[in-house]
């Protein structure tokens, strides 16, 4: 159940642009944090991955009781989408936490 329409691509590609910008930025643009010094930085991209994916999961299992529910196959696939999408943000969040807790802590 893949999104095709033109709007779908235009925010697929504008959060695209949102995100490579957020991870510019993070280097070039904002200063080093008091006592963290450049290791604070990857705070800016951990803690919204780490949000985004509470949110996705809880996404996911809104849609899969409204699908235990109704059973409708539209439920379904949002579950699966949201599921998704929680899954490879958990990912970017472990490894950007491991990252931080290198550079911190040793």
């Amino acid at each position: 159940m893949a999104l095709t329409t033109p709007l779908a691509q235009a925010a697929k590609l504008f959060l695209g642009l949102w995100i490579a910008g957020v991870v510019v930025a993070m280097f070039l643009v904002v200063p080093q944090y008091i006592g963290l010094g450049d290791a604070g930085r990857i705070i800016i991209m951990h803690v919204p991955t780490a949000w985004v994916t509470s949110v996705a999961f809880t996404v996911s299992a809104l849609y899969s009781a409204l699908y235990l529910w109704r059973r409708s196959p539209a439920h379904d696939a949002s579950a699966v989408a949201a599921a998704e999408v929680g899954f490879v943000f958990c990912i970017l969040a472990t490894v950007t936490g491991a990252i931080f807790a290198q550079l911190v802590w040793g």
